[in-house]
């Protein structure tokens, strides 16, 4: 794929064991208040979940620099004042290109300890690191290792201590500090004053009282000690096996085939150190994926290739069309130097780019050289010949070339998500086209000029003739014919606004499929664990061998787990993704002890194809709307997984303080909120590096609370000393269960989100109903749209607006050249004529119409203008009177038939293996080449007939309004 900045920054704040009004309270508001002002901002959106603050910005890139507005935001993040338990939040801005390439799973074959897979897990990743094209490696189900105290209340008392004390002590023994500088032999140098912990075990030997005439107190005296692991807050499962997982990012500049092809071979000479006691699996290899997509792209354009020049052949003699053909490899190696110089890559999206430019290049150069060849068999000498064929010529050939750039040209000034991502088809369109047209007007002729006795093709002769008499008749009933392509035109528009509506992407995009798992609020870990492998098994015995690369669970201790299937390519099995949820549906519906929202994913990851934002500060008048919208999904047949952010989430305990009885007890506010922690999660308290990895030290107390009941029986030191049960002056309330709050530009938001099956339901258009009539009624909302909806919204938008100027710039153009303010509209009304051929190809082969068939149907306007072009420049250059007008525009049309059908055969022979999947199938491949290649075959038909109708009746109202008439 190719580097996609995209125009998004991500501020992370960890609040441990916080709820989400917490985290919301004292972290999400607080930073969102500092940078709702800084200038460049387009919106900003919030999720406070339990212990994690994510705020996701979306910035305006044309009006502010990336690098300075990080900057701002982190400075704008740095003046705010958060709890002191807080990490400083991360800024992070992400590039598509750091993108995942590999997963290796890695599995325990016998009874080897977690210690030692952990052990085995991270010296591979660290091998992993140190390889050139990678930027990261993530270490999923990986628990980092942390020292455990556990304080003796009792012992605590006994030698008149607090925990406030002792956390103090320890935080002070494990220190690093650069106290300041002196000067000596006229050097400046440092005084760093060390203390700290070179052992995990060190720790026991803190001194935390050292009082004159008494014993040495040290932490071993009244706490415990044990070394482990943090508490998993996941568990990863990979194809029904527990698993550690290792996700590996490449750098933005790496090549994914190669830096893959590094780390494979590094895992092998890994895997020799070891006794066959960890089993290894490659998942998500981004090089396969790439490899498939590079040579289905390949395979095709090569098979359209050989195709193009055995047409060439066919139509012109073989040494034309060998160097008619020479400008292919020319003009696309050109094209790959400037995107090399560009810093630009050669990806999928290049390569489509070079497909759909081929036929185009082809035309031009078939254009000139068919024309020389008429020159040529005039008798002329070969130079005169060649100057006067290519003069003919010249002005169109350069008019249409800035009608086809002018056609791709706005394709660059999309700039939301899906124009960024297609951003180097009209760039690599545009560059090969302008190296095609050098190569057109100076070498080919110079080539062709060489050529002695050219052969001249005598068999398509008959079919001139036979044409140009069809032609005559036609042409003298040129109205009715005109009526009749209208009606068509008509008909089909009226198909396309019922039958086919405008879609993002098809079932074909989607190469993977999502299970979100919600559990009762009250599931532990455990239970976690047992729901999921129950789902598994049904996945496992339910989705076939060959439909399916690999099942990875991801069991989160809070909040939903997440089951993500990943889905071999279209070509390796009979179903879709949705045919798979359908059945997946059907086999888990007996469920009833968790919820489960299905989903598929596609490559473009533009998100939930129904994602509605429900914005109000009033609670009351949000809640009301979202009920509503869900219950109106409800009776559609083909949504499914209807799902509310606002579901409940963990009950939740509210500690409600008698501040006068805390008062008369002595007890400080902040010791109850440190012994709680405490009693509850623990306390980080401090951290060393040992061994290269961090190691946590966390205070707990010897009995940890794990249930309301301890809860209750907790007690507290106070001033004086006095172990105080908390229920002498405190109240535990059950209150409404915690759930993720979500913001938009600052005001709370429900988002409301669902799947759909897109044989049945257009999910902008439901949206759209959604949020013009539905929600109508209620003025103190605001309702955005999200997910594929949206950017299905904006990417038409943009395409629609990349239309118009391109309709506007190929008039001027052509205006320009023909010197008439009619005739540039007749070269353009084949445009919205050729689309007949498009809509009906894709209802034919029960297609959608995507996006990308409308970006391929742009590059038919360039195909199409072009031979209108050509044709309607030849009337003018041969037709110099009315007299028998039908005639001689039938004739002319018959001369350019041979040039049109074989600029039209090699185009439309360039991209048909794409639409038939000869070599493989792309996505996004399939639905551009169909509607270039039957966009283009049937406006050859209205070149060759319809426009010349057009064209005399241009001449008929311009004879009668000269007071002239045409005689036929």
């Amino acid at each position: 794929m190719p580097k996609l900045a995209i125009n998004t920054i991500s501020i992370q704040t960890k609040y441990p064991s916080a709820s989400p009004e917490d985290v919301e309270k004292l972290i999400t508001i607080k930073i969102e208040e500092k940078i709702k002002s800084i200038v460049g901002i387009k919106k900003y959106t919030s999720t406070s979940s339990e212990s994690f603050s994510d705020i996701v910005i979306e910035y305006d890139e044309k009006s502010q620099n990336r690098i300075e507005l990080m900057q701002k935001i982190r400075d704008a993040v740095a003046r705010v004042e958060l709890p002191s338990i807080v990490k400083p939040p991360k800024v992070i801005q992400y590039e598509s290109s750091q993108i995942s390439i590999l997963s290796i799973g890695l599995f325990v074959k016998n009874d080897l300890p977690y210690s030692k897979l952990r052990e085995i897990s991270y010296n591979l990743s660290e091998i992993i690191t140190r390889q050139k094209g990678v930027s990261s490696v993530k270490k999923n189900g990986y628990l980092d290792r942390e020292v455990k105290i556990f304080l003796d209340q009792e012992k605590i008392l006994k030698h008149n201590l607090t925990i406030d004390t002792i956390v103090n002590y320890i935080k002070q023994r494990n220190t690093r500090i650069t106290a300041g500088k002196f000067i000596r032999d006229n050097k400046e140098q440092n005084i760093v004053i060390i203390s700290e912990f070179k052992d995990p075990k060190d720790i026991e030997e803190v001194i935390i009282s050292n009082v004159f005439g008494a014993p040495i107190v040290r932490l071993k005296d009244v706490a415990t000690f044990e070394i482990s692991y943090k508490k998993p807050k996941s568990i990863i499962h990979i194809d029904g096996k527990r698993a550690l997982y290792l996700d590996i990012k490449k750098t933005i500049d790496s090549d994914i085939i190669t830096t893959v092809s590094n780390i494979k071979k590094v895992v092998n000479e890994f895997k020799k150190t070891l006794d066959k006691e960890v089993e290894f699996k490659y998942y998500n290899d981004a090089a396969k994926s790439v490899n498939k997509r590079l040579n289905v792209t390949i395979s095709n354009g090569l098979s359209g290739l050989l195709l193009v020049l055995l047409v060439l052949t066919l139509f012109l003699d073989k040494r034309i069309a060998f160097w008619v053909s020479l400008g292919i490899p020319v003009s696309l190696l050109g094209a790959i130097f400037y995107l090399d110089m560009a810093n630009e890559t050669l990806n999928l999206v290049s390569m489509i780019g070079m497909i759909l430019v081929i036929g185009i290049i082809v035309d031009d150069a078939i254009v000139v050289s068919e024309n020389i060849e008429k020159h040529r068999h005039l008798g002329k000498p070969k130079t005169q010949a060649t100057i006067d064929a290519l003069s003919e010529v010249f002005p169109p050939i350069i008019t249409s070339s800035l009608t086809t750039i002018a056609a791709f040209s706005p394709l660059l000034l999309m700039d939301n998500t899906m124009g960024k991502f297609l951003f180097l088809i009209p760039l690599t369109v545009i560059i090969a086209l302008i190296i095609s047209v050098l190569e057109v007007v100076i070498s080919l002729p110079a080539h062709l000029n060489h050529i002695e006795n050219i052969k001249k093709k005598t068999w398509f002769e008959p079919i001139e003739i036979k044409f140009q008499s069809v032609a005559i008749k036609l042409f003298h009933k040129r109205y009715l014919i005109v009526f009749l392509f209208i009606l068509l035109l008509i008909g089909t528009i009226f198909l396309w606004m019922t039958k086919l509506p405008f879609l993002l992407n098809g079932d074909g995009n989607v190469n993977s499929i999502s299970l979100e798992i919600e559990p009762p609020e009250h599931y532990n870990l455990e239970k976690r664990i047992n729901a999921v492998k129950n789902i598994e098994e049904i996945f496992q015995k339910n989705i076939k061998k060959s439909e399916v690369k690999s099942i990875i669970s991801f069991i989160n201790s809070s909040g939903s787990s997440n089951i993500e299937v990943s889905l071999t390519h279209i070509d390796k099995r009979n179903r879709t993704a949705n045919q798979i949820i359908e059945q997946l549906k059907k086999k888990t519906d007996h469920i009833k002890t968790v919820k489960l929202y299905y989903s598929g994913a596609s490559q473009l990851g533009v998100g939930k194809a129904i994602e509605l934002n429900i914005i109000s500060k009033n609670d009351l008048v949000r809640e009301k709307a979202a009920s509503k919208t869900i219950e109106y999904l409800k009776s559609y047949d083909g949504i499914y997984s209807i799902k509310n952010n606002d579901n409940l989430g963990k009950p939740q305990y509210r500690v409600v303080i008698d501040y006068e009885k805390a008062a008369k007890l002595n007890i400080s506010i902040n010791s109850l909120n440190r012994y709680v922690r405490i009693a509850l999660d623990g306390e980080k308290v401090t951290e060393i590096r040992h061994q290269n990895e961090t190691v946590e030290f966390r205070v707990k107390f010897k009995n940890t609370v794990k249930d309301y009941a301890q809860l209750k029986k907790l007690k507290i030191a106070n001033r004086n000393g006095r172990l105080i049960p908390v229920v002498n002056f405190t109240d535990l309330l059950r209150t409404k269960p915690s759930v993720n709050i979500e913001h938009y530009n600052g005001r709370r938001v429900t988002k409301i989100t669902a799947s759909v099956d897109k044989q049945k339901i257009n999910p902008l258009e439901v949206s759209q109903k959604i949020k013009e009539q539905l929600l109508a009624e209620y003025k103190q909302l605001e309702v955005q749209l999200g997910g594929e909806a949206k950017e299905s919204q904006e990417s038409s938008v943009a395409l629609l607006k990349s239309f118009v100027i391109a309709l506007i710039v190929i008039y001027a153009i052509l205006f320009l050249l023909l010197n008439s303010f009619v005739q540039p509209i007749l070269v353009m009304l084949a445009v919205p004529f050729a689309f007949i051929g498009v809509v009906w190809a894709f209802y034919l082969h029960d297609e959608v119409l995507s996006f990308f068939a409308l970006v391929g149907s742009v590059g038919l306007i360039g195909v199409v203008v072009n031979d209108s072009l050509l044709l309607i420049n030849h009337f003018n250059n041969k037709i110099k009177d009315s007299i028998n007008l039908v005639e001689q525009v039938a004739k002319r049309t018959s001369q350019r038939l041979r040039a049109i059908d074989s600029a039209t055969l090699t185009t439309f022979l360039g991209v048909i293996p794409m639409v038939y999947n000869l070599f493989g199938s792309e996505a996004i491949l399939r639905p551009m080449a169909m509607a270039i290649s039957y966009g283009l075959l049937f406006a050859t038909l209205l070149i060759l007939v319809l426009l010349p109708c057009f064209y005399l009746i241009y001449k008929d109202f311009s004879n009668k309004f000269l007071k002239q008439k045409a005689f036929d």
